[in-house]
């Protein structure tokens, strides 16, 4: 059986706040890449 791994930039962000979209996706992206490369199975939060 092969395994996988899985790494996740996660974010929340409340209706009607003050984040435009565009910095939003940045940040979570930036998240994702962060957990790429602080090793395997992670999840980096906003």
């Amino acid at each position: 059986m092969d395994l996988s791994d899985l790494s996740i930039g996660v974010g929340t962000a409340m209706p009607g706040g003050y984040v435009k979209p565009a910095d939003f996706i940045d940040a979570v992206d930036q998240r994702l890449y962060a957990a790429k490369k602080n090793g395997r199975n992670r999840i980096e939060v906003v």
